[in-house]
């Protein structure tokens, strides 16, 4: 028994994660192929190939239902944790192991430790919410913490086994008006800050976070919330023609605008529109939304200072 061609590490669990065996006979045989998970060396999934020398299977499916792309919360002032998005696995077949490998859910270079959140020069927070950041390093991260309102900065480092890392911040606890910065160094050298300012919470405002094309968080402040309007979808279901069964779905829609941004800022919130999860983001709660708007218009001179996008939340009456 051999493995031909294994996916790379970094591949994405969205697309096809293709593994290739050889029998290594000319006999055909049944094959039991076991899908393991490396961190506690648990089976994601079993398949029984019938009657091959040699054949080939997509293992995207197992991964993609046992992953989560709900964003992790924390009341903590710095946590780091391994993302819920990113499983190790290796192929067993008759017994015989694959190497092990990483899977994301967006593809990213499994060959250089790097920032996978956008870096922007400032952002701001409001108070309450969690500030999040998705790094990667092969081996080990060095990071250092600051606050205006902390007399000494706090330096952690973690052990990733070559897995992305979630860092989380939350501003629970801290006044209106506290700068806070954290410093993340790889076993490169390279290094990334980012740099935060805790601001009052609005009730016009709303946050949004989402995962850009390498996989990492990330997130910003819309300044005006503007309703649009909510409605309900109701669908009757009869069974056998004597019982029915009424499910009743309410929503509501949504324009979002920001403030004047700086170009980089305004790149940056660009990639919403490639993101296949958006969520909405106040204090303690995540809630997913459908973006409705997928594309945006520049000015006569090609800039773009504002954004504006539309959304649809899900709505369970009472106030919107």
């Amino acid at each position: 028994m051999n493995f031909t061609s294994l996916p790379s590490n970094g591949a994405s669990w969205r697309e096809p994660l293709v593994y290739k065996i050889d029998t290594e006979s000319t006999t055909p045989q049944d094959v039991i192929l076991e899908i393991v998970d490396t961190s506690n060396m648990s089976i994601l999934g079993t398949m029984r190939l019938y009657g091959v020398t040699t054949a080939e299977v997509d293992i995207a499916p197992y991964i993609a239902s046992t992953t989560s792309l709900v964003p992790g919360w924390t009341n903590g002032a710095l946590i780091l944790q391994r993302s819920q998005s990113a499983r190790s696995v290796l192929v067993r077949a008759d017994g015989v192991e694959s190497a092990s490998r990483i899977f994301y859910r967006s593809a990213f270079n499994y060959t250089q430790s790097t920032t996978l959140s956008s870096v922007v020069e400032h952002q701001e927070i409001e108070q309450g919410d969690v500030a999040r950041i998705t790094v990667f390093g092969r081996t080990r991260l060095w990071v250092t913490y600051n606050s205006s309102a902390a007399a000494e900065p706090k330096e952690t480092t973690a052990t990733t086994r070559g897995y992305p890392i979630e860092l989380m911040m939350s501003t629970l606890n801290m006044r209106v008006g506290t700068k806070f910065s954290v410093s993340i160094r790889y076993e490169t050298g390279y290094s990334d800050t980012f740099n935060y300012t805790v601001v009052p919470r609005r009730t016009t405002s709303t946050r949004l976070l989402w995962y850009n094309t390498k996989g990492g968080i990330d997130s910003a402040i819309f300044d005006h919330t503007i309703r649009l309007g909510c409605g309900v979808d109701v669908a009757t279901e009869s069974w056998s023609g004597t019982r029915s069964y009424r499910s009743v779905e309410g929503w509501a829609n949504y324009r979002l605008c920001t403030g004047y941004e700086s170009a980089a800022t305004i790149d940056m919130m660009l990639g919403v529109l490639f993101s296949p999860k958006v969520f909405s983001d106040r204090e303690s709660k995540c809630e997913e939304v459908d973006v409705t708007t997928r594309e945006v218009v520049f000015d006569s001179k090609g800039q773009l200072h504002t954004l504006s996008l539309d959304i649809r939340k899900e709505w369970k009456g009472g106030e919107l």
